[in-house]
């Protein structure tokens, strides 16, 4: 009974967590419309409305709870399989409650992103898988209408899985579809700036130096003639006779 008590505190916990999803207000789906519209006005072409994760896991994540929190384990045949139903069930609680929140709000806030979902899938997969150890369980050791409620519980949840991967697919093609824009756009602008250094007029050529002129030696100036010390006509006096006794 102690198990059953756990089980539904952690179901009242989760049940408000998930309370504006079952009321209809998705509060995760806030910020899927940011990054949608930012990417909207930085590609060519706007990307199409694509379903919040929360919005397509919430119903099945929440019936699962409510399943879990129903089941009447003490009613269960005892013995090993039971011991194992009950651990199983533990852990799914478990990771409702601590993981698959998260999870949601990081795959919410980037829905083109395919990177920031696969952690969720991932998850989800582990979900049903552990699940699925529960119905097997259930079918040997639980009551005809129990295992027939994980049953139907089940089937939600793979349908649940099937529209998780249609939900990958539409995000990597509208990421293929961007990558190709921005490539298309890259190639656009690097063949217009090729064209316009194809077509560029030649820079207009330098004048040749002008030839220098050659330089003109000058001849220097002629010096005047030195007058002969010994010539009789001299200094420019006349001598004079000298007279005789």
């Amino acid at each position: 009974m102690s198990f059953l008590r756990a089980t539904a505190l952690l179901f009242f916990a989760f049940a408000l967590s998930l309370a504006p999803l079952v009321t209809g207000q998705t509060g995760p789906a806030a910020p899927a419309s940011a990054p949608a519209s930012a990417a909207a006005s930085a590609s060519p072409a706007p990307a199409p409305a694509l379903t919040s994760y929360t919005e397509l896991l919430k119903p099945s994540l929440a019936t699962l709870y409510a399943t879990l929190a129903d089941l009447k384990l003490d009613k269960w045949k005892g013995g090993n399989v039971r011991t194992e139903a009950e651990h199983d069930t533990a852990s799914i609680v478990d990771d409702l409650n601590q993981k698959m929140p998260d999870l949601l709000k990081n795959a919410d806030a980037a829905p083109t992103r395919i990177g920031a979902a696969l952690p969720l899938a991932q998850n989800f997969a582990a979900l049903y898988d552990v699940s699925l150890r529960v119905l097997d369980a259930a079918r040997i050791a639980a009551p005809a209408d129990q295992a027939a409620k994980i049953q139907d519980t089940m089937n939600g949840m793979a349908a649940a899985n099937r529209s998780l991967y249609d939900r990958l697919e539409q995000a990597s093609k509208v990421q293929e579809t961007h990558i190709g824009d921005l490539e298309t756009k890259i190639k656009v602008q690097q063949d217009a700036a090729a064209h316009a250094v194809a077509t560029a007029p030649p820079p207009p050529a330098c004048p040749a130096p002008a030839a220098k002129k050659p330089a003109v030696k000058r001849k220097p100036a002629a010096k005047p003639a030195q007058p002969d010390s010994g010539s009789p006509s001299g200094s420019g006096s006349s001598a004079q006779p000298k007279p005789q006794n």
